[in-house]
């Protein structure tokens, strides 16, 4: 379709602090999809809903309804049957500096994630050929106005981002307005599972969600820079998962 476009919805999982109660992750998802396919999507969810014997309709929030190992691995399923891309962008607090900026505010963890999220969202949308409008979830604490003027300095900067790839400015709104925000929602959560430890015994990670969701990862080269970023250099490499995940996630995939 001549007038189409790449959806693009961002929503966080973990939390952006550094206590001692903060979770050791935080972490940007996003869904990518054609404009021409958001029926399928919005259907995908609604058959999600149903094979959950929910509401049609209603919004999901993976943190409050998808509890169970079997919800979310319905969940996980249903994406990853999905024409849908999807990009993490993941910081291990562990390696940040005790002197970081970020440490005492925390809208600088979520721009600098903002970040590194536009920059595989420009590529994304430079190697599929057409325009992608990127959509941030609402979240508490973080004005709109905050993440607007970051990318407005960005702009005058020297960065990687294709700008020219994007249709901006950013929308912000709320996750249960936004079917694909939802799914990026239920992303996040996979990646969150597979990276911090249960809180009951045997406080095991579970990968399992994050290897069902191979399939529509996005791979491009070197999947460390691209489908799955981290703030820290090499962090793949602590991940026992990291093998059998990105082995199954297909070759190109655009």
């Amino acid at each position: 379709m001549a007038d189409d476009y790449i959806e693009i919805h961002v929503d966080e999982t973990g939390d952006r602090g550094f206590s001692s109660k903060s979770s050791p992750y935080f972490c940007l998802a996003a869904s990518a999809f054609r404009h021409s396919n958001a029926g399928n999507v919005v259907r995908a969810m609604e058959a999600l809903n149903f094979a959950l014997r929910r509401p049609l309709r209603q919004p999901i929030h993976a943190v409050d309804h998808l509890k169970t190992h079997d919800k979310l691995m319905e969940a996980v399923e249903h994406l990853s049957r999905l024409p849908v891309r999807v990009f993490f962008v993941v910081l291990p607090k562990a390696s940040t500096p005790a002197d970081a900026a970020m440490r005492s505010d925390d809208t600088h963890v979520y721009n600098y994630l903002a970040r590194m999220l536009l920059e595989r969202m420009s590529w994304f949308a430079r190697d599929i050929g057409l325009p992608a409008h990127p959509v941030f979830a609402a979240v508490a604490r973080m004005p709109r106005r905050r993440l607007d003027d970051y990318i407005s300095t960005l702009q005058r900067k020297d960065t990687t981002i294709e700008w020219p790839w994007l249709k901006l400015p950013v929308e912000v709104d709320q996750a249960k307005n936004r079917v694909g925000m939802q799914w990026a929602d239920i992303a996040g959560r996979a990646m969150l599972k597979a990276t911090t430890p249960g809180t009951s015994p045997p406080h095991r990670i579970e990968p399992v969600y994050l290897k069902t969701l191979a399939p529509v990862i996005w791979r491009r080269r070197r999947i460390e820079k691209y489908g799955i970023k981290s703030v820290q250099s090499d962090w793949h490499l602590t991940q026992p998962w990291w093998d059998r995940v990105t082995g199954a996630v297909p070759e190109g995939g655009t």
